[in-house]
């Protein structure tokens, strides 16, 4: 009679009578002394676990590669627009007001390019009138003949036109109006500087230089 202790009702790992590695099982046949033994080699028995790994490492891969290469191309498409602006700007800040964005997409980074060029496009109209006004201002001031100065709230002349610096040419110490203009030693009686109401002092003009 066979033992029962030495069958092996659960699969067991070892080396066939081949020599070959495989696991195995048995199981006793009542009333005949007979046992059934099962056993299967190792490559077999792991062979649908092996492919299940394969698989799984394979779509793994695939999944991996898709997202980092979705990241890339939503990354550049995010980035391109914002790359875009941040060069029209740093024109803008050198002084090349015509500088656009070429963005023709209808979306948010679309809508803002076209603001940011609205914006330059009323930048730079606004600058070439200020040009022709400063042009025009420059002839008139430096045309006319006559002397022309900025003075401040504290009576300081802060700049003047050509034909004033050379009538003033030797009297560059004079740091106030009242002085270089007047000689006196304090402001003019009703001085425009110091008047809260102009309308007293606009048809008066400085026509004595001493």
């Amino acid at each position: 009679m066979l033992d029962n202790k030495n069958f092996m009702t659960t699969p067991t790992h070892y080396k066939s009578y081949t020599g070959e590695s495989v696991i195995g099982a048995s199981a006793p046949i009542p009333m005949t002394g007979w046992a059934v033994v099962v056993e299967q080699p190792i490559d077999q028995a792991y062979a649908s676990v092996h492919l299940l790994i394969k698989r799984l490492m394979f779509t793994t891969f695939i999944v991996v590669m898709t997202v980092v290469l979705l990241s890339i191309i939503f990354g550049v498409w995010f980035t391109k627009p914002i790359e875009l602006m941040e060069k029209a700007v740093r024109k803008v800040t050198q002084g090349t007001l015509e500088a656009k964005i070429d963005y023709p997409v209808q979306d948010e980074f679309g809508r803002l390019a076209e603001a940011f060029n609205h914006m330059t496009s009323e930048l730079k109209t606004k600058s070439d009138n200020l040009l022709r006004e400063k042009e025009r201002l420059d002839t008139i001031i430096n045309g006319s003949g006559a002397g022309f100065a900025l003075v401040n709230k504290e009576h300081e002349v802060v700049w003047m036109n050509h034909r004033l610096e050379n009538w003033f040419a030797k009297d560059q110490d004079y740091p106030t109006c009242y002085r270089l203009l007047g000689r006196m030693e304090k402001p003019c009686q009703d001085c425009p500087i110091t008047l809260k109401d102009l309308k007293y002092c606009h048809n008066e003009i400085i026509n004595t230089l001493n």
